[in-house]
């Protein structure tokens, strides 16, 4: 998939792209701000720098499908993925940061 942008339900412009090595530390600030609620029902992973290495290396060798959701200012507000896609019962993945949640990004 190339970059795509998508639009909020409150008009922000958002862009969906691949999981890259430049993202570890902004994946990681991602998380932290989860509220303790949301990081409740979405925690897929420890955010260490070495997993998440892990993850980009799968993402880019093509054994996952693991995505982005950034602002303009490159922030992280959601994170997409499916892990071991070419498996019988391959594992979905959505988080959305608090704040985008009810923006109707879902369903996009």
């Amino acid at each position: 998939m190339i970059d795509r942008t998508i639009t909020s339900r409150s008009g922000q412009t958002l862009t969906v792209r691949r999981l890259a090595g430049r993202d570890v530390n902004a994946l990681q600030s991602f998380h932290q701000e989860l509220s303790p609620e949301t990081r409740s029902r979405f925690t897929p992973h420890a955010y260490e720098d070495a997993i998440i290495a892990v993850y980009v290396r799968r993402n880019e060798q093509g054994k996952d499908l693991i995505y982005v959701l950034e602002t303009g200012d490159r922030e992280i507000v959601g994170y997409f993925f499916l892990w071991e896609f070419k498996d019988p019962v391959p594992l979905l993945g959505l988080g959305l940061a608090d704040a985008m949640q009810g923006e109707g990004l879902g369903k996009t």
